[in-house]
């Protein structure tokens, strides 16, 4: 969460193109800046969730240790991977309309078929340019 809240967003200009254009082509940039951030970390799976696009946008490199998916697969199909713990990731999802931090039990399929039981730790990040978006933590449920 404080690496998304710290990051202050591009300083690019393009005197040519619209206001709006101009501000969804530096979102994006910055967007893959926090990905690139994030992609290094290595001791936990990290995943970024838009509140506002209503799905999975990003999952790190330790998603394949964890669970066999590469992350762009997981991010693809991750309605099918939470499936059986579909309920319990809304109910989370929905307490961080009021709070801040959320913990789950989740049970994910994993690449083989079977299903992982892991910690979810979500947050909402509450300030920057990634205000409203949230970061989530798993791990596997034994540590």
């Amino acid at each position: 969460l404080d690496i998304a809240q710290k990051m202050t967003g591009a300083s690019h200009y393009n005197r040519q193109a619209k206001k709006t254009e101009l501000s969804v082509e530096h979102y994006a940039l910055d967007l893959r800046c926090l990905f690139e951030s994030l992609r290094s970390e290595n001791s936990f799976a990290i995943l970024v969730y838009s509140q506002k696009e209503n799905k999975l946008i990003f999952g790190n490199n330790q998603i394949k240790s964890l669970l066999g998916w590469g992350a762009e697969k997981f991010i693809q199909t991750f309605p099918s991977i939470i499936e059986g713990s579909v309920d319990t990731w809304n109910n989370c999802l929905a307490q961080l309309a009021y709070k801040n931090e959320c913990q789950a039990d989740l049970k994910l399929k994993s690449k083989s078929g079977a299903m992982v039981p892991v910690k979810c730790h979500l947050g909402v990040i509450p300030t920057g340019i990634f205000r409203s978006n949230i970061l989530g933590v798993l791990c596997p449920a034994d540590e």
